[in-house]
């Protein structure tokens, strides 16, 4: 039988504090008023713990605060299972926020049913504010489309931290992968069973910029905007399967006519072209090749408003194809103080940690330049390779 609040009234006026918070938190719990449960909740931690059930001063510190935390922190759980429950994850996002546990918050964000009248208030907690960005950004693919996509991502770029830029970035090219080879004539169903195997075919049937089969001169078979949006944004990936669909993309897009080969800024100004040489290197075909490549447009640069960006993009290509001491000379032979300022080459001591050569030969470059905290950071970071090492 529901309760009735004059059953809370009746329990108060006899003075039963702890049977009145009992009922009132059932009464809330049936009237779906889950923010006034929280609040029960809250005295209720409080009497648990010898305290006042309403806080005043300084009554809980040291242990008693760290277990009154807890308690709360429990509270909230409750409270935002309930309104996820009642699909209402706006109002549950006040009691997600200060839970650690990230792994439950996403699994009951991934709770809320998708419908047209919660899929914007899912894809804001999930993707805008941090709760799930992989499952939001999922959510804004298989809803709002390619394009969409691309705009979202560039647009919540820049409060993200590398690595879950990486797992969108990877969700965006496969999904797109997935529309091209479609529309190119592919049954492509993206099961991980048969998708080495497919790239595979793939890639035997590209492997010749100008082949008959793919009708240069006409249409593509995606839009080359987005073509050239995805293959950019794709530059951050790591894992090889993810590689292997932006070196299918790019080589694809080289085959297209003028009127689809969109400009690029250095070192893509062959946009498709450039873009697959760096891919390709960073799956271990043609480095000391592609290398060559790249150490021409960086000499083209230097000088230009480019020179930072094209330093700052092959320093991190660099890194990733394992030639670390080449990334630490683009850093020395550079005239200026404020390589990384771009922020699209990582943390440089951070990178170069395990490289203690190539922090020796940075401490003494910032050492010469009389740069104090650029000198600091590299002995310290050097200090610790040889720490990691010994």
């Amino acid at each position: 039988m529901p309760i009735q609040s004059s059953q809370v009234f009746q329990a108060a006026d006899a003075a039963d504090l702890r049977k009145s918070l009992a009922l009132a938190a059932q009464w809330f719990i049936e009237s779906g008023d889950f923010h006034r449960l929280f609040e029960i909740r809250k005295i209720e931690a409080r009497l648990d713990l010898g305290l006042p059930p309403l806080p005043g001063g300084n009554d809980a510190e040291g242990a008693i605060r760290e277990r009154l935390d807890q308690k709360l922190l429990a509270a909230c759980r409750e409270t935002a299972a309930l309104w996820v429950s009642a699909g209402n994850l706006p109002a549950a996002w006040p009691y997600l926020e200060p839970i650690e546990d990230r792994a439950w918050v996403r699994e009951l964000i991934r709770q809320v049913p998708i419908d047209p009248d919660s899929l914007d208030s899912v894809v804001e907690y999930a993707l805008h504010r941090g709760g799930d960005p992989e499952y939001g950004y999922r959510l804004v693919l298989n809803h709002f489309g390619t394009c969409n996509a691309i705009t979202v991502f560039d647009s919540i770029s820049p409060y993200f931290g590398r690595p879950i830029r990486e797992v969108l970035a990877a969700q965006l090219v496969s999904h797109f992968f997935g529309e091209w080879a479609n529309n190119w004539g592919l049954d492509w169903k993206g099961d991980q069973s048969s998708e080495r195997q497919s790239i595979e075919l793939v890639m035997q049937n590209l492997h010749v910029a100008g082949s008959s089969d793919l009708q240069l001169g006409v249409a593509p078979c995606v839009d080359a905007t987005h073509l050239h949006s995805v293959t950019r944004i794709g530059r951050i990936v790591r894992e090889p399967i993810v590689l292997q669909k932006l070196l299918v993309l790019c080589r694809y897009g080289a085959t297209l006519g003028d009127a689809f080969q969109y400009p690029g800024r250095p070192p893509f100004q062959n946009y498709f072209a450039d873009s697959a040489v760096y891919y390709q290197a960073l799956l271990g075909i043609k480095i000391e090749q592609d290398i060559d490549h790249f150490h021409r447009k960086l000499a083209a640069s230097v000088g230009s408003e480019d020179e930072l960006e094209v330093r700052e993009i092959l320093f991190d290509w660099l890194v990733r194809i394992g030639r670390t001491a080449s990334a630490c000379d683009l850093v020395i032979d550079y005239a200026k103080d404020n390589f990384g300022e771009l922020g699209i080459a990582p943390e440089l001591f951070v990178t170069l940690r395990g490289d203690r050569e190539s922090l020796d030969r940075l401490y003494q470059h910032y050492r010469d330049r009389g740069d104090v905290l650029g000198g600091l950071l590299s002995k310290v970071a050097g200090m610790q390779s040889g720490q990691a090492g010994a």
